[in-house]
């Protein structure tokens, strides 16, 4: 009998691949049965696949999705924080700070986010609003309840009204660091099962400026806290008072505008004293529906809000201030197909759009060199020490001119902040032309 060679059958594939590189690309080829991935899902090949057909042709391609929810729902994460990092990448080149604020976004993460704090006690050092001074229940409606409330903690709450990190307020031991000295020596419960401290406040200091002795005290309290409380997380929480506008908040006779130089120093010096921090000052004062009649304190309104706030931060998530609601009104001088871009950062305000106007007969400055003009009243809890000048070009009579006007910020002497338009009067400009000025700046948010 004759030997029949052994022979070895190769047929269609059957068992799918994954692409290499596995993201879908219409310049490549694929052969049968090959996965590749586009926009989050999965495709597997029909058939062979030349160069240039879609992902959407389904004679080519079948939507399989997952093959598994684990491995896409960490692919997902690890995407997410690679644009994050890329994010970070982008503005190192044109914004610094803005790197700064991710940087403290992420501190404040690492330092923040609790997964054991449930059924333990929680220490709040803190001035009035931290013992809930302004809303309908103090003792049930103030901030630092719900947080216990959610975690089902017990409430360890150190607060004196009227006290901060340089004052006693009503009390002779009301001083944060004495605060935290009483925290210290109170032995009704187990401080080594303290998972988390808060440490609210600042505005009673009345401090306009960065203040040695508010930072040495408030080192004092952090060591103090730090050994009495060892496994203890801290968020500090500078500056939660009412309202930005002006003379709604003038506690001490200081505004809250006049107090932010004070406020953003202490904030800094607390990250660097690895504390989480929030910025207490933006979290209620653009929004008077959450301020108590005092308009220094938070309603019961008010402290759910900081208390949500305060939560999504511990849970990992990130603050939504009440200054990114924003409001922003034309005036007579500007027409209604005047379009513009609002957008509010931690520190800054960008404006990038169109403005569309004509100047009066009546204007200061008609007939002489320069005209003047109101285009839009600003978000009125912008603050400005100083007039803010833009350069801007001027669109008027089919051309551009670079040379002949430019944009201001500024409080008005009705306390409102505005943006103005200053131009030349020339043979391009005068008050029958029709003007149209572009904007695109970022400017202070809370002045200079």
């Amino acid at each position: 009998m004759a030997n029949t060679p052994v022979r070895q059958y190769i047929g269609a594939r059957y068992v799918p691949l994954f692409a290499d590189p596995a993201e879908w690309d219409n310049k490549h080829t694929y052969e049968p049965l090959t996965i590749v991935i586009h926009n989050g899902n999965s495709y597997t090949s029909r058939q062979y696949v030349p160069i240039g057909i879609d992902i959407t042709n389904t004679d080519y391609w079948a939507l399989t999705g997952n093959y598994n929810a684990q491995v896409e729902a960490y692919r997902n994460e690890v995407a997410q924080y690679d644009r994050r990092i890329n994010n970070v990448q982008t503005q190192a080149t044109t914004n610094k700070q803005d790197i700064a604020n991710l940087n403290t976004t992420i501190q404040t993460i690492q330092n923040t986010t609790v997964q054991t704090v449930n059924n333990t006690p929680i220490v709040f050092i803190g001035d009035s609003t931290t013992q809930g001074y302004g809303a309908t229940t103090p003792a049930t409606d103030r901030w630092p309840t719900k947080i216990c409330n959610y975690f089902h903690a017990k409430q360890y709450n150190y607060a004196v009204g009227g006290s901060g990190f340089t004052v006693n307020g009503q009390s002779e031991n009301g001083r944060f660091d004495l605060q935290a000295q009483t925290a210290a020596n109170d032995t009704q419960f187990d401080h080594t099962k303290v998972q988390l401290i808060f440490i609210s406040g600042g505005v009673n200091d009345n401090l306009t400026a960065p203040d040695a002795t508010a930072k040495t005290n408030a080192k004092i309290c952090l060591t103090t806290l730090r050994n009495a409380f060892p496994n203890a997380k801290i968020m500090t929480i500078i500056g939660v008072s009412g309202n930005l506008e002006y003379g709604k908040h003038s506690l001490g006779n200081i505004g809250i505008i006049n107090r932010i130089p004070f406020y953003r120093d202490m904030i800094q010096y607390m990250q660097q004293q690895n504390c989480a921090t929030i910025d207490g000052w933006r979290l209620i004062s653009t929004n008077i529906t959450m301020q108590a009649n005092d308009r220094v304190h938070p309603n019961t309104k008010g402290y759910t809000y900081i208390a949500g706030q305060i939560l999504n931060t511990l849970l990992g998530g990130a603050i939504t201030y009440e200054d990114s609601n924003y409001v922003w009104d034309l005036t007579s001088y500007s027409s209604g197909d005047s379009t513009l871009n609002v957008q509010c950062q931690q520190n800054t305000i960008t404006l990038q759009g169109r403005l569309n106007y004509t100047f009066k007969e009546s204007d200061s400055g008609y007939g002489t060199q320069i005209g003047i003009a109101t285009l839009i009243t600003l978000p009125k809890f912008m603050r400005f020490t100083k007039t803010i000048y833009i350069p801007s070009a001027v669109y008027t009579n089919g051309y551009f001119h670079e040379s002949i006007g430019y944009l201001q910020c500024h409080i008005n002497s009705d306390h409102i902040p505005v943006l103005d338009a200053v131009a030349h009067f020339n043979s391009n400009i005068t008050t029958t032309c029709n003007i149209q000025t572009i904007v695109n700046c970022t400017i202070p948010l809370y002045g200079i």
